[in-house]
Formats: structure tokens, sequence, C-alpha cells
């Protein structure tokens, strides 16, 4: 099927277009969903009427969160297993001084990061520096990120209670830029790649996409081929976004308030399935 919209006086930006396109992401978003929870677990459905408001994407931007939340949620989001799926959170902090917190963060992880490597998927490969992180650290990190937590949080008590045999590791990776792909040195991490994404302000500020098609499908042969002995939990992908201006890394050092650490999350496919849970809200 093939859509044809007229302009019309007053519309410039294209504001017809952009909303239909819009309505045919949430219902997208909305479909895959309810396919992912159709599943019934022990004989009961995971997914009823009453639960379904807190799926509910809203792509255009037109209502905010918060009367949204007030007008339509009767159940809360609590936690969210997707084994087999990407975790992505779009949303972050605009804050400078919130930002260069999460660098913080993140920092000590990267000194296990080792020399680049290749790593192949069944159609493409990725040159990546990776490197081993305990579960703990992992998850205490996830934790304390400022602006992700609506997106992230759901997922947060699956991803945890991966970790309850001891050992578990989690493989983290930062691709390489292609070439001559500017990098710069980060709290004293030499050499980090800067990548640019762009936010979009009918999500609020939140990114449109952040992790690459073809990096996940690397990432996730890494995962598959790798070592039992490992106690290999899943992967994450990490892309350090650089928001400042041109030339704002001087001699090769970029300023964390300017830093973004964009997030993908990886865990293989289990038995168990995905998973949704709820808990009532009181209507005001």
């Amino acid at each position: 099927m093939r859509l044809y919209f007229a302009r019309v006086p007053d519309d410039a930006g294209g504001g017809l277009f952009n909303a239909f396109a819009a309505i045919f992401r949430d219902q997208l978003s909305f479909r895959e969903d309810l396919a992912r929870y159709a599943v019934e677990v022990d004989g009961r459905p995971q997914l009823t009427p009453a639960q379904v408001p807190p799926l509910l994407a809203q792509h255009l931007g037109a209502v905010d969160a918060e009367q949204r939340r007030k007008a339509l949620f009767n159940a809360e989001l609590v936690e969210i297993r997707s084994p087999g799926r990407w975790i992505e959170p779009l949303a972050h902090p605009v804050d400078a001084a919130a930002k260069a917190r999460n660098v913080q963060r993140w920092r000590p992880l990267l000194d296990v990061l080792a020399e680049p490597r290749v790593l192949s998927g069944r159609s493409t490969s990725l040159r990546a520096r990776t490197g081993l992180v305990p579960h703990a650290r992992l998850m205490k990190v996830f934790s304390e990120l400022e602006g992700t937590e609506p997106q992230l949080r759901p997922h947060l008590p699956y991803l945890e209670q991966l970790g309850r045999e001891p050992g578990g590791q989690w493989l983290l990776v930062v691709p390489q830029p292609a070439g001559d792909g500017p990098t710069a040195s980060v709290l004293g991490f030499e050499s980090l790649p800067l990548f640019h994404r762009a936010r979009r302000a009918d999500r609020g500020d939140g990114f449109g996409r952040i992790t690459n098609p073809s990096h996940e499908s690397a990432v996730e042969a890494a995962v598959g081929r790798a070592d039992g002995a490992l106690s290999l939990l899943g992967a994450v992908l990490l892309y350090p976004i650089h928001e400042g201006e041109d030339g704002s890394v001087k001699e090769g050092e970029a300023d964390p308030s300017q830093i973004v650490i964009g997030v993908g999350i990886y865990t293989p496919e289990k038995e168990e399935g995905p998973l949704l849970r709820f808990r009532s809200v009181r209507s005001p």
C-alpha cells in the first residue's frame, strides 16, 4: 500500500505526514508487544486488558509522559524479562552534570577493554574492543545511572537474577570507528571512539536509535560461540556519543559533560521465554 499526503497551508514542517508515521509506529510497537506476551505462563495469560496501558508507545510526543500516566495507567510495569531481544534505553540525561556523573560511573569498567579484535556474525563483522565485566560490577552501574530509569528499571530485576550463580560475567563491547573515525581521551581513558546520534524532540529529547543492527548481529554470534567456562550471561554494547560543538574536543581530551554513554544490552534466548509483571496503581 502506498499513501500520498498533499501539502496543506501552514504545514511546511510535514506535520500531517509525521503524525501518521508516529501513529503507524505506535501500532507496530503495540502489535509486537502483544505477540511477545500472548504465550500463557503456568496456564494463565501474562497480559490482561487492564494491564495494556503501560505497554502503549507514543511516538508523536503530543501528550507528555506525566499526563499519560495520570490519564491511562491503572497498572505499573514492574518487570520485563526479554531473553534474546536487545534492550536499548533511549532516554538519557540532557543535564551536563548528570551526563558527567554517568561517564564517571562507566569509566572504571572501561579498563577491562583489550586491544581491538574482529567479531564475526552471519553476514557481517565488527571491529571492537572487548572485555569481561563481573556481574555485580555491571549491575551496580546500571542501578546508579541517571536519566535511564523509566526505560531501564523494569529490566533490572531479570538482569539481576541472571547472576544468581557465582562467577557470572558480561561481555563489554565498544565498537571501533572505521578508518580515521573520531576518538578522544575521556577521564584518562585514551582513544575512546566518539559517535554521533541525534536526539528527537518527539521523544522528549530521547534518541531515535543508538545501537547498530549489524553490530548487534556480530555480538549475538560472539555470545553464542563463547566458551561455557566463561559463565557468560550476555553482552553490553557501549556507544560514547559526543554532544559537544565541533571543535570542542581540545588537545584530544573530551569533556565528560558532553558525552552520553549509549547502551545496548543482550541476553541469549532461554527456555523460560519472555515475561511481564505488573502491579496495580491506585487511581487518584
